[in-house]
């Protein structure tokens, strides 16, 4: 017999910097890891992240 469907075991890797980088942000956030059957909107950067990231990095045309 299987389990159902969404039961699955999630595991999360500490080590990898980038899971530490995204369970860092959670945490800074006040976003709890489990349940994990809630989805949870993490923002990926600020308005003012956003902002800096077009300031270094002008759109250009292709075409140039």
């Amino acid at each position: 017999m299987s389990a159902p469907r969404g039961t699955g075991v999630c595991i999360v890797n500490k080590t990898h910097e980038a899971s530490q980088k995204k369970l860092d942000k959670m945490d800074q956030l006040g976003i709890p890891l489990a349940p994990l059957t809630k989805y949870q909107a993490v923002p990926i950067q600020s308005d003012e992240e956003y902002l800096q990231y077009w300031r270094d990095h002008e759109p250009y045309d292709v075409a140039e």
